[in-house]
């Protein structure tokens, strides 16, 4: 059965949709809850929801900024977006990530059997699709492994990221070029190289921020688009987890170290 979990900061919001839904019908489970995008974060990584449904306006972290750190992350998720308003900009924006509904509060009830029956579609067809690949790996795999070895498959997925890196880059791209499953995919990787396909990402963005930032007078806009991240703040939230301090902070550090120099 299918796992779905409910993002909203209003706890009769989320109540609503629950029992709104017909979920034993879809073959989903009772619905998980999340009062924040950050509780949200952590579960997603728990239990690898497969439809979550997300409300736009949510202090510290709204939902786009949600969208934006958990969408590349699960590529097969069905994200359904909620919001008490008709806000065209969000609506736009969310789409970029995959997002395949747009629900307005307060939730009606055949609205969402419709948003609950796209999503459930799109989840079995990818199943099945899942299934014919996994099957035409283990043929391919039985008869290419002695010409794309395990180590050549690395070192050519490192080389493009190195060579791509502000491009999107995602597992599924990889996993059709080489005609593996992304699961064995990122086992690989990660056996062979030490990190996940997506922090050896992170890892190449944020090194070539930080030579950016240090040896140039860029803004720290331009240079968040040049690595490949379109949101600034996204990327000063990336750049302090990798670095422990923010871009602004960083560049004043290495301006003093080179007038310390001189």
């Amino acid at each position: 059965m299918y796992r779905a979990l409910v993002i909203d900061d209003e706890r009769p919001a989320r109540q609503a949709i629950i029992a709104l839904g017909n979920w034993e019908k879809h073959g989903i489970l009772p619905p998980q809850e999340a009062q924040d995008s950050i509780t949200a974060l952590a579960m997603m990584e728990k239990i690898k929801p497969d439809i979550v449904f997300v409300d736009m306006y949510m202090p510290i972290l709204d939902g786009l900024g949600f969208l934006q750190r958990a969408a590349p992350s699960n590529p097969d998720t069905k994200f359904i977006v909620i919001s008490g308003f008709d806000d065209y900009e969000y609506l736009r924006q969310s789409f970029r990530y995959g997002v395949i509904e747009y629900l307005l509060k307060p939730i009606v009830a055949v609205e969402l059997e419709q948003a609950l029956s796209q999503a459930v579609t799109e989840l079995n067809a990818l199943k099945e699709k899942n299934k014919k690949s996994a099957r035409k790996t283990s043929d391919i795999e039985k008869h290419n492994e002695s010409r794309n070895s395990t180590a050549e498959m690395m070192a050519e997925i490192k080389i493009f990221i190195e060579n791509n890196y502000s491009k999107d880059i995602n597992l599924i791209m990889f996993s059709e070029k080489f005609y593996v499953t992304k699961e064995y995919l990122s086992r690989c990787f990660k056996d062979t190289v030490g990190l996940g396909i997506y922090e050896y990402l992170t890892t190449t963005r944020m090194k070539k921020a930080e030579e950016l930032i240090r040896l140039t007078d860029g803004k720290i806009r331009t240079i968040a688009q040049i690595v490949g991240y379109s949101d600034q703040n996204y990327f000063s939230r990336a750049f302090k987890n990798y670095y422990g301090v923010h871009p602004t902070e960083y560049r004043m550090g290495a301006i003093k170290s080179r007038e310390g120099k001189i």
